[in-house]
C-alpha cells in the first residue's frame, strides 16, 4: 500500500458527522489516508450501532467543536461485548485519535478487523453461539 498525501485548499470536504478533527481546521494544508481511517472508525461504529452519528448536533459548527474538543460517537455503555469486543473497542478508539499520525495505518486496521472477526468466530463456534445478529433499533 502506497502512502498518499493530498494538497488542498479546500479540506473541508466531506460529509460532516464521518469528517476526521483535522478536516475541520482551516489550516490544514496537508491531508492524508488517515482521514479516512478516522472515518472508517465512524461507519464501523454506526454499523454496529445503528444510530446517526451526531444527530443531536444541529449544525455544522456544534459538531466541528466537539469532534475537535475530542467528543467521539459513545461506545462504553451501549454496546454489549458480544456486539462490540474489547478488541474491536480499542481499534475503533485509536482509529479516531485526535493526532493523525498517532491512527493505525489502513494495513493495520485491515490486519487488526480480519484478526478480530477470527477470534470472535472461532469463539462463537466453540461455544454454540453462531448465529446472526440483527443490528440494534435504534
Amino acid at each position: 500500500m502506497r502512502l498518499t498525501t493530498m494538497r488542498t485548499a479546500n479540506p473541508e470536504v466531506g460529509t460532516p458527522a464521518y469528517m476526521a478533527p483535522e478536516l475541520f481546521e482551516l489550516d490544514t494544508e496537508v491531508v492524508t489516508h488517515r482521514a479516512d481511517v478516522y472515518s472508517l472508525a465512524v461507519v464501523i461504529w454506526v454499523m454496529l450501532t445503528g444510530r446517526e452519528p451526531w444527530k443531536e448536533c444541529h449544525n455544522v459548527v456544534a459538531l466541528a467543536y466537539k469532534v475537535c474538543m475530542g467528543v467521539r460517537p459513545p461506545l462504553a455503555g451501549i454496546l454489549s461485548p458480544q456486539r462490540c469486543p474489547h478488541k474491536l473497542s480499542r481499534l475503533i478508539t485509536a482509529c479516531w485519535d485526535r493526532d493523525p499520525l498517532r491512527r493505525p495505518a489502513a494495513a493495520e486496521v485491515l490486519k487488526e478487523l480480519v484478526l478480530i472477526k477470527t477470534q470472535t468466530t472461532a469463539a462463537a463456534a466453540t461455544s454454540g453461539q453462531l448465529q446472526q445478529q440483527p443490528p440494534p433499533s435504534s
